[in-house]
């Protein structure tokens, strides 16, 4: 039996801090990089949070990483090990100027 392979593309909505809603569009739908969490900081620090087989990529695209103080790099998901990484949105918040 022959094994075929079928490229698709799925799409999805997500609630987004308004301060980064572009960005993170952008990662998503234009540089192919799934983000699986974010938040714009509101006044702090805020992240991106991808898994590990686009961390290179974010980082070519000249994302710095940054750790939120709740979250550990690395969670386990049925006894295999996921690497997710955080990175600090380039968007500036302007939560707490409004």
């Amino acid at each position: 039996m022959t094994h075929k392979e079928k490229n698709i593309t799925i799409v999805h909505n997500i609630d987004v801090d308004s301060c980064i809603a572009g960005e993170i569009e952008k990662l998503n739908n234009i540089d192919n990089i799934l983000t699986l969490s974010s938040c714009c900081g509101h006044g702090e620090t805020g992240y991106i949070i991808v898994a590990g087989n686009k961390i290179e990529k974010m980082n070519r695209l000249g994302y710095e990483i940054t750790t939120p103080k709740y979250m550990d790099n690395e969670i386990e998901f049925d006894k295999d090990k996921v690497v997710l990484c955080s990175f600090k949105p380039k968007s500036e918040c302007v939560c707490q100027k409004q």
